[in-house]
């Protein structure tokens, strides 16, 4: 596991001012899973749209709309989407540092993205058990959240399959 700095100043967390305009009340929650084989794929994001709230929260009557959706309502964000990809790539491979010897139980992420006034994204945050908030959005999705619902239950399917397999062979331990 990482270690985390014992001395100095260090930022955990730092304010991201909420744009005006048309980036406004804009977050991406990107879906990470990962497969039978241990890999991890991105299993598609939702955008969440608040008009004048700053927070785009559902809980707080935000829409849950398809990323596509978002990209038509406002096409500057193209880029910001693109950047995502990387980003999320990059954090897998931070998360799991900090999981140390827990990586393995890690099976899916949720990352809440938000875009700055030029449109460059910042992390929000990163949620361990993100199904149930994603089940929600992906029913206000309507085709994506379909596709998004089948993915994951693929996956589930065959993470459980995989255990089922790994449960049914003995186990062998020597006496010390």
């Amino acid at each position: 596991a990482q270690e985390l700095p014992t001395e100095g100043k260090w930022v955990v967390q730092r304010a991201i001012e909420p744009p005006e305009g048309p980036y406004r009340g804009i977050c991406v929650r990107g879906f990470l899973q990962r497969d039978a084989a241990g890999d991890w794929r991105s299993a598609g994001r939702v955008a969440r749209v608040s008009g004048d709230d700053p927070v785009a929260n559902v809980a707080r009557g935000a829409e849950g709309i398809e990323v596509a959706a978002l990209l038509e309502r406002v096409p500057g964000l193209a880029g910001f989407v693109d950047d995502l990809d990387g980003l999320e790539r990059r954090l897998i491979d931070v998360v799991l540092g900090f999981a140390g010897h827990e990586a393995e139980r890690v099976l899916e992420i949720g990352v809440d993205w938000v875009p700055d006034a030029e449109g460059r994204p910042h992390l929000v945050e990163i949620n361990g058990k993100p199904g149930g908030r994603l089940r929600i959005l992906a029913e206000q999705a309507g085709e994506a959240g379909a596709r998004w619902r089948e993915r994951h239950l693929e996956a589930v399917m065959a993470d459980l399959d995989d255990l089922e397999h790994r449960a049914a062979e003995p186990v062998v331990a020597e006496a010390g």
